[in-house]
């Protein structure tokens, strides 16, 4: 039987590969600090190129749950 965290992470890569999304937390900061940080869901417009669409972004956290997504 295959563990919950196994589980997991085969349909999150699955998931992935079939809509062709990436998920990044990211922030900037300076010499005042962090700040601007979020996450964000984009998707990759065509297969060999760089250009994404943002699908889904929350500012101000590097996290994410299903809450969210409500």
């Amino acid at each position: 039987m295959t563990d919950r965290k196994t589980e997991f992470l085969t349909k999150l890569r699955d998931l992935l590969n079939e809509y062709d999304v990436t998920i990044e937390a990211g922030y900037e900061g300076d010499t005042h600090g962090i700040h601007g940080e979020h996450i964000a869901i984009t998707h990759r417009l065509e297969k060999d190129s760089f250009r994404e669409d943002e699908w889904f972004r929350i500012d101000y956290q590097i996290t994410l749950s299903a809450r969210d997504l409500d």
